[in-house]
């Protein structure tokens, strides 16, 4: 996965921004392929260590091949133990839907505990 942002709309501790995703997918149950995804993101830094964010990605039939569409909803909480120590809690949905006679599949659905390192 490749990921690009820009950001729009920096508002005190609110910003909200623009990206976009380049995946390459294997699905069990579908053929394999690219998307190209677009989407938009907001954050809302509580506390200088703490932000709840969110972000929406989504793919068209034009921008995928090998599956009819993507989709990607996002929502979380990151706490910044450190710099550049960060720790995630989201719950995380990516569901592809699959061409003609193929069905979909939910590749993510549920709740996640991460960590990171940024620099």
């Amino acid at each position: 996965m490749k990921k690009f942002l820009l950001p729009v709309l920096p508002l005190g501790p609110f910003s909200a921004y623009i990206g976009g995703k380049a995946y390459y997918l294997s699905p069990q149950d579908n053929n394999n392929g690219f998307a190209f995804a677009a989407g938009v993101g907001a954050n809302w830094q509580i506390m200088p260590s703490l932000a709840l964010y969110r972000e929406i990605y989504g793919s068209p039939r034009d921008f995928t091949s090998g599956n009819h569409a993507y989709q990607e909803a996002d929502v979380g909480i990151k706490y910044e133990v450190i710099k550049p120590l960060a720790i995630d809690f989201d719950y995380h949905f990516i569901k592809l839907q699959g061409k003609s006679q193929h069905p979909n599949n939910t590749i993510a659905d549920g709740f996640y505990l991460g960590a990171g390192v940024s620099f």
